[in-house]
């Protein structure tokens, strides 16, 4: 009948048809009544085994530490780390004022550095003279032969001093005691001096035999620590000295001992752990905020800077540049520009007012690493 009503019914394939009410009641009445279950077997269920017998466990008492985490427990302390050379801030600026020549004031602390690494001997000389001689734009100060002379020169004035102080064993040890020798008799003979002191003589002597001239004066020593060997008292009675006077058969031979006369050591080196080798994958994935403010003051040109580390990469081989791409993600420096990112997205705040809070990254150089990665 084309007046009869329809309705809207869902197939079980999930697609929609229109059926007259008609039909529906005829479908509604030859739906097939469900099918009764099967009878199905049995389920067979295995006979309950009898338990096997077990020794009994031990109580053991627990104390308060066995319920700490590892992570809790605090770290042994290693007395023998090594420890951190000095700065030499004060050397630095002594050497600074010794060269007479302009130097650019942005590349003022790059110098600084060069400096402060040639007084902690980190750097030799020769290698000073080489990276000052380097243009800027490969980590150096591009100077001149002449310029890098002069300023390799004021950090040698500068170490000469400190390098050059003799040794004095009074003030570095306390176990040097010594006794004074009863006064020559006023018989004309000489004192009865023991085996041991005899032996003390014969090293002295020993050891002062090839010199032709005294020794430099050493700082002042306790009055009462002198020493003579010999028939007449020693000439140098000065206080502050102790003096010995020698007497060989045949010839007359007078020197002066003094405590201060070891020998001067020139150089020395600072502790540090074997130097690590680095490429350019490891300086992209080791970069931190205080790497990238030493490319350069202004933090657009460091972005600039930063950005043509990775190009030289791609020039080089595009599997070296997907590879620093991948580094770059793990540096400290892009870590912590996404924590600033995200702090200012959990904190519902602008991203300049979350960079002024907590400190660290500011938003010039936030921005400058956006420009850099929207040019690479």
């Amino acid at each position: 009948m084309p007046n009869e009503p329809t309705i809207l019914v869902k197939k079980a394939d999930g697609s929609f048809v229109r059926m007259p009410l008609s039909q529906v009641r005829q479908a509604a009445h030859n739906t097939p009544l469900p099918a009764p279950p099967l009878k199905g077997e049995g389920v067979k269920v295995a006979p309950k085994r009898p338990p096997y017998p077990t020794a009994p466990m031990m109580g053991t008492k627990k104390a308060n530490n066995d319920f700490r985490s590892p992570l809790e427990e605090p770290a042994p302390a290693k007395g023998d780390a090594p420890k951190l050379s000095e700065p030499r801030l004060s050397q630095v600026d002594q050497a600074l004022k010794k060269i007479n020549f302009p130097v650019p004031p942005n590349f003022i602390n790059r110098l600084r550095s060069i400096i402060q690494l040639r007084l902690k001997d980190v750097r030799s000389p020769e290698e000073t003279k080489n990276i000052l001689l380097r243009s800027i734009k490969d980590g150096g100060m591009g100077f001149t032969a002449n310029q890098a002379e002069k300023a390799a020169g004021a950090c040698e004035e500068v170490l000469l001093p400190a390098t050059a102080t003799p040794f004095n064993p009074f003030e570095h040890s306390e176990k040097v005691k010594t006794t004074p020798l009863p006064p020559p008799s006023k018989g004309g003979g000489g004192p009865t001096v023991p085996e041991s002191k005899k032996k003390a003589n014969e090293l002295l002597h020993a050891l002062l035999a090839p010199e032709e001239k005294p020794v430099a004066t050493a700082p002042p020593s306790p009055p009462h620590q002198k020493f003579w060997c010999g028939g007449e008292p020693s000439p140098y009675q000065g206080e502050g000295k102790m003096t010995v006077s020698l007497r060989g058969e045949g010839a007359t031979q007078s020197s002066s001992f003094k405590l201060g006369s070891a020998p001067v050591k020139q150089s020395m080196r600072d502790i540090s752990a074997p130097p690590v080798e680095m490429g350019p994958i490891d300086e992209v994935k080791y970069i931190s905020l205080t790497d990238f403010r030493r490319l350069a003051q202004n933090c657009a040109e460091a972005g600039q800077r930063l950005k043509q580390k990775f190009i030289n990469l791609r020039d080089e081989s595009y599997l070296l540049y997907m590879d620093a791409q991948a580094a770059w993600k793990q540096s400290p420096l892009y870590l912590e520009y996404m924590d600033a990112v995200c702090g200012a997205l959990a904190d519902r705040k602008t991203l300049a007012q979350t960079a002024t809070e907590k400190g660290g990254i500011k938003i010039e150089e936030i921005k400058a690493i956006v420009a850099m990665e929207k040019e690479l």
